[in-house]
């Protein structure tokens, strides 16, 4: 499904830093004016070039970071100003829809990225995405899933025979939003090789556990799996993406030996655990391990029970001392469960 309307600025294929010294607003943009949103809401220019957009769009950002976002979109000139930018940047060259698609899900502007979305998925640019830009925009989407698909969409691993992307949808938003989080996904799988780097893992196993299902999750998942192996193996993560990326993988099927890269990394980290966090991965560990003895014999479950012992009694210590959740060390591993003794 190409997107058939004109290209404007066809020779403009991405942006540039000083894309304020090539604005035709520079001079409001420079001197920082205060009414620049006024500025360009009225101003007569219906299409702005690609550097007119982002340098306010950077502008806006700038604003939002001193003021909140909140305060910016309650600016009268915002809307106006957002609208054209869209209408503007929708008959751009498709590769930089992924430069104005990030600035709008920074701005969390739902109507902005609606409209883009659109064309993203019209143009089908996620082709000519690299695997970072691919990682981004999964992210993105994960953290901005439209709350319709929170009762519409469930995700199972036991009822295969269910479409895995909810096609029936009437509301059109929502066709788009799951077709681009597809055409994304099976752009990442043919990518997926070259998805090295640890940031770049945390963000899409964090993302894809949340994402409605495609025809390319499963397949996606197993190549994302392996690479989540190497980086809990090499301690590549600090605790408070470890933690993330455990919960993560409680939402997806993992296997026998990814259980035990998780338990091993969480008892190096465990006298460090918040007691929320003791709570959830407990919650975890009994549905993981019920999972993986339910199909076949489990040979960690012992090591599974020796974790789940160890931070239930972590808990149960912390609970007693009113929320405190001090540090302890191993001081004698009984038949029973652990003892502790304060560092």
């Amino acid at each position: 499904m190409k997107n058939e309307a004109r290209c404007i600025f066809p020779t403009i294929c991405r942006i540039s830093s000083d894309c304020a010294e090539k604005s035709i607003f520079k001079s409001y943009l420079v001197q920082s004016t205060p009414n620049l949103l006024r500025q360009v809401a009225e101003s007569r220019i219906r299409c702005l070039s690609p550097f007119d957009s982002a340098a306010i769009l950077n502008k806006i950002l700038e604003k939002a970071d001193q003021k909140g976002i909140a305060a910016i979109r309650r600016d009268p000139f915002y809307r106006p100003v957002a609208s054209k930018i869209v209408a503007s940047v929708q008959l751009y060259r498709r590769e930089l829809l992924f430069y104005f698609l990030t600035k709008f899900y920074k701005l969390h502007d739902i109507h902005a990225i609606k409209g883009l979305t659109r064309v993203f998925v019209q143009s089908e640019a996620a082709n000519i995405q690299s695997v970072p830009q691919l990682v981004e925009l999964l992210y993105y989407a994960a953290h901005h899933i439209p709350k319709e698909l929170h009762s519409d969409v469930v995700r199972t691993d036991d009822q295969e025979d269910i479409e895995p992307t909810p096609k029936d949808i009437l509301d059109e938003h929502l066709q788009i939003y799951c077709e681009c989080v597809e055409q994304l996904q099976c752009e990442l799988v043919e990518k997926s090789p070259q998805l090295r780097d640890k940031t770049l893992v945390y963000k899409i196993v964090t993302a894809i556990a949340k994402l409605p299902r495609t025809q390319h999750t499963d397949v996606l998942v197993g190549a994302i799996l392996e690479k989540v192996k190497l980086e809990i193996g090499t301690g590549a993560w600090d605790l408070p993406h470890l933690v993330k990326v455990v919960k993560a993988l409680g939402e997806l099927s993992v296997d026998d030996d990814m259980l035990q890269r998780v338990i091993c990394a969480l008892e190096v980290n465990q006298d460090n655990l918040r007691p929320s966090d003791i709570e959830e991965i407990l919650q975890l560990l009994e549905r993981l391990n019920s999972q993986l003895v339910a199909d076949y014999a489990f040979k960690y479950q012992n090591s599974t029970s020796a974790l789940y012992l160890s931070l239930s009694d972590k808990l149960h210590l912390s609970k007693r001392l009113g929320g405190e959740c001090p540090a302890f060390v191993i001081h004698e591993k009984a038949a029973n469960g652990m003892k502790w003794k304060r560092k």
